[in-house]
């Protein structure tokens, strides 16, 4: 995974052109619909391999989402919380 970023209204219709050009997958969604942490939970394991994701207006995610997004770039992986109570199981997605 990696981050891009650009001027106000850049890579918006940028983005899905050249990913058509180099056959590479694009994925698109925008910040104010990640509402808890199962919607990116759910966009960022359904990712497949080189695909590019756009989060527009990715400055209006919540801090909290903002942290799990930031670990799966930097660690290339994913933390999943399987289960509820005393011991909940934390499974890596990579």
């Amino acid at each position: 995974m990696s981050c891009s970023t650009g001027l106000p209204g850049w890579a918006r219709p940028r983005w899905p052109t050249s990913s058509q050009r180099t056959g590479v997958a694009f994925q698109q969604t925008s910040g104010p619909t990640l509402q808890i942490k199962g919607d990116l939970t759910a966009v960022l394991t359904n990712l497949q391999n080189k695909q590019v994701l756009f989060i527009d207006e990715v400055h209006r995610l919540q801090p909290a989402l903002e942290e799990i997004l930031y670990s799966a770039l930097e660690d290339y992986k994913l933390d999943i919380i399987i289960g509820q109570g005393p011991l909940p199981a934390p499974t890596p997605w990579t």
